[in-house]
């Protein structure tokens, strides 16, 4: 069963957690339209990197990435928002529990 991108990112944003980024953030929102659902990614002192369903699976413009995994994803997230990642890099297991499960099935 295909996973909804929208559920794909918040597993990327998982995957970047295990990966040592845990002061990565999320700043989920609708678009004004409430057409699209939107994702900020932030770190403190970085700039944002964004997400929108209207991208569909070409995740931040990508075009190399709609039949990526998670992980897969997390690995390209990691290489190409570098300067953003570092500024994630750092523990805050409190958070990265509290996502996770949120994660959780119900």
């Amino acid at each position: 069963m295909a996973r909804s991108p929208h559920r794909t990112i918040l597993l990327m944003i998982h995957e970047l957690h295990r990966m040592g980024y845990q002061r990565l953030r999320i700043t989920p929102g609708m678009a004004p339209s409430g057409m699209h659902w939107r994702c900020a990614i932030a770190a403190p002192g970085a700039a944002a990197a964004t997400y929108t369903t209207g991208q569909a699976r070409a995740y931040f413009g990508w075009d190399d990435a709609a039949a990526d995994t998670p992980q897969q994803l997390a690995q390209k997230f990691a290489a190409r928002f570098a300067e953003l990642c570092a500024q994630g890099r750092g523990a805050d297991q409190a958070y990265a529990d509290w996502f996770a499960e949120l994660l959780r099935p119900k």
